[in-house]
């Protein structure tokens, strides 16, 4: 019995969701990611609820989601991403920012720096750096 709920807690851990590469997600899906993790951290929503494999695959389920946490926390950190609107990235065109939500180029020669502009593939706000 003891290698049957081993097994199953092995096959479960393999089903968790899997983690994003971070450097190429877009800002919008980490920040989504992010909210889904806050809100299985929130409600303990870690493993499979039924008997010993609870706690096995609670621990490494938990462990692996708050290192992706940390993980997104310091790429969104790097991207200066604050509370309120992301940060557009700088090119290395003059007066040309990418969009932190979908990496589209926006002509902001125009616009003072740490104004909103509007992103019109995804219909939200950002900041020119």
């Amino acid at each position: 019995m003891r290698y049957l709920t081993v097994t199953v807690t092995l096959l479960l851990i393999g089903c968790a969701t899997q983690p994003i590469d971070m450097h190429s997600a877009a800002t919008s899906e980490l920040l989504e990611r992010q909210a889904a993790i806050d809100r299985k951290v929130r409600e303990d929503d870690f493993g499979v609820y039924w008997g010993m494999t609870r706690w096995i695959s609670h621990a490494a389920e938990k462990n692996s989601v708050l290192k992706e946490k940390a993980a997104i926390d310091a790429e969104l950190a790097r991207r200066h991403v604050t509370r309120g609107y992301p940060i557009a990235t700088a090119t290395g065109q003059p007066g040309m920012v990418r969009s932190p939500y979908t990496g589209r180029l926006y002509d902001v020669r125009a616009v003072p720096h740490g104004a909103l502009v509007r992103d019109v593939d995804a219909n939200k706000l950002f900041r020119r750096p």
